[in-house]
């Protein structure tokens, strides 16, 4: 269906990461401004913090921490850093101290914090074109970073479902969901979730019911992005198709039904009503 969705703030830059914050704002990353930026989900910025290179995706921490996936200055579309050109993970604390948690992944695209309370992120090798990349994951108080697998595919969205047993990322580059087990021991074997029929997955979030809505984005400018909702067993439930260019790259939703995505081709960010939002780890 198409949507009337609300813009609560444009021109920010090439959009991701939306992360609906224990404090009731809306945090998104401008990947090719290096800033995070702080929103109001009502409608304009906060408040907006430089912190180099090309930061992708967010995950609030227990603490109020920000944990970002930092493309470094082999992204693409990444600028120039102060903090050098490499990629990795950083910390943002509460007190505005900016560090590095992690420089071992080459280009992190997007992370997110498990039901263990470690950091899973992807690491695409960049450009789109390569096609591989890595998962590792990482002890947010140590830094401690483990390599978990090498991929012949693009990497980019990743998260946890309700049952917190498997590990689900976007496969970019094959346009699907890939689902791995996940033990005491590392990952098991890579398995189909859904397979889109048109687009590419990015960004993704689940609801409380167990579906997955997935920003679909396109390399046509001729395209509209969308968000396609999913049920558990892989069947498409609604796809809305949204007027804001081909990349609809993220999308977040919180326990009220409140549902942001990022528009990064217009540098917008839209708001939507659905289903309540699953809540993050570790908050669950």
């Amino acid at each position: 269906m198409d949507s009337d969705a609300k813009v609560i703030a444009a021109g920010l830059g090439f959009t991701e990461g939306p992360v609906f914050l224990r404090d009731g704002r809306v945090l998104i990353t401008s990947v090719d401004t290096g800033r995070l930026i702080w929103l109001d989900p009502e409608g304009g910025v906060l408040e907006e913090q430089f912190v180099g290179a090309a930061p992708n995706g967010a995950a609030e921490g227990h603490d109020g921490a920000i944990f970002i996936a930092q493309c470094g200055q082999s992204s693409s579309i990444g600028a120039a850093s102060a903090l050098g050109a490499e990629g990795g993970v950083q910390v943002l604390e509460r007190d505005g101290q900016l560090r590095w948690l992690t420089t071992e992944p080459t280009s992190p695209n997007d992370l997110c914090i498990g039901p263990d309370g470690l950091i899973y992120l992807t690491d695409p090798t960049r450009p789109l074109e390569r096609s591989d990349g890595r998962l590792w994951r990482c002890d947010p108080t140590s830094g401690q970073t483990e390599r978990l697998a090498d991929l012949p595919w693009y990497p980019n969205g990743i998260g946890f479902g309700p049952d917190g047993d498997a590990l689900i990322v976007a496969d970019t580059s094959r346009s699907r969901l890939v689902r791995f087990a996940l033990d005491a021991t590392g990952l098991g074997a890579p398995a189909t979730v859904f397979e889109l029929d048109a687009g590419h997955p990015d960004g993704f979030a689940f609801d409380a019911e167990g579906n997955i809505v997935v920003g679909v984005v396109f390399f046509d400018s001729n395209r509209r992005g969308r968000l396609d909702v999913w049920s558990p067993d892989g069947s498409l439930i609604d796809r809305i198709e949204l007027d804001h260019g081909p990349l609809i790259t993220n999308v977040a939703i919180d326990e009220d039904g409140r549902m942001v995505a990022t528009a990064a081709d217009t540098g917008a960010v839209l708001m939507l009503e659905h289903r309540p939002g699953l809540a993050l780890h570790p908050f669950r």
